[in-house]
């Protein structure tokens, strides 16, 4: 059974550690071509903008910040 490639991260919440693989295998499952030159380019011009107030992951990531 393949692993997925978060289970490597120690720390639920530290995606950073395991970006650029996460962009390399996000860029090629999905064949995207222009999608950035580097993690950070990709998670903000090409996964930022799907995080619309219509998305549950927005609504949990408002939840989280300002409903506490």
């Amino acid at each position: 059974m393949k692993k997925c490639l978060l289970d490597k991260i120690e720390r639920p919440d530290d995606v950073k550690s395991v970006s650029g693989k996460l962009y390399v295998a996000i860029k090629n499952a999905l064949s995207l071509k222009h999608a950035g030159n580097n993690q950070k380019a990709f998670m903000r011009d090409t996964l930022a903008p799907l995080l619309t107030p219509e998305t549950e992951t927005y609504k949990k990531l408002k939840s989280c910040i300002f409903e506490r």
